[in-house]
């Protein structure tokens, strides 16, 4: 459903950030920096916050005591991904290589018409996209996206 322009914020914010909890806060804080660069900003044996950018953080791990493990976790409601982008084929690609080379290969792999996609999952089974704009211009893969018929008829790809 469309957004009632007269209700959204007149400014609205831009997304910022993610928090996961985890049970295993060291190996997410490796494989967050070998697969997507993100560095902590603080890590302590409780939490660590990571960016690759100017923010302070990007992703946040809580690691408390009180954390079950998850049940059905790929078919249970949540979030289902988080997504990082390269901005050409050839920077993807290299990054697929070099992932591989570390045994980390995608669980699927999607043209979305909009984007090219690999899906991979990080040590909590969380999945996290890396793709590219195959528009290389965020205005005309919106734009392609809103009125295509192909993204329409099949908006996951293949």
């Amino acid at each position: 459903m469309p957004t009632d322009h007269r209700t959204a914020p007149i400014i609205p914010p831009k997304l910022h950030h993610a928090t996961f909890v985890t049970l295993k806060l060291d190996e997410m804080v490796g494989w967050y920096g070998l697969v997507c660069g993100l560095q902590p900003v603080h890590y302590s044996e409780a939490a660590a916050w990571l960016t690759n950018d100017e923010a302070n953080h990007r992703i946040a791990l809580i690691a408390h005591p009180a954390i079950t493990r998850p049940v059905n976790k790929s078919t249970s409601a949540g979030l289902h991904h988080t997504a990082f982008e390269y901005a050409t084929f050839g920077q993807w690609l290299d990054n697929y290589v070099r992932l591989r080379e570390h045994g980390i290969t995608p669980f699927m792999c999607l043209d979305h018409g909009l984007t090219m996609s690999m899906y991979y999952a990080d040590p909590e089974g969380n999945g996290v996209e890396i793709q590219f704009d195959c528009f290389g211009d965020w205005g005309a893969s919106k734009e392609w996206m809103w009125a295509s018929r192909e993204f329409a008829e099949n908006p996951i790809g293949e």
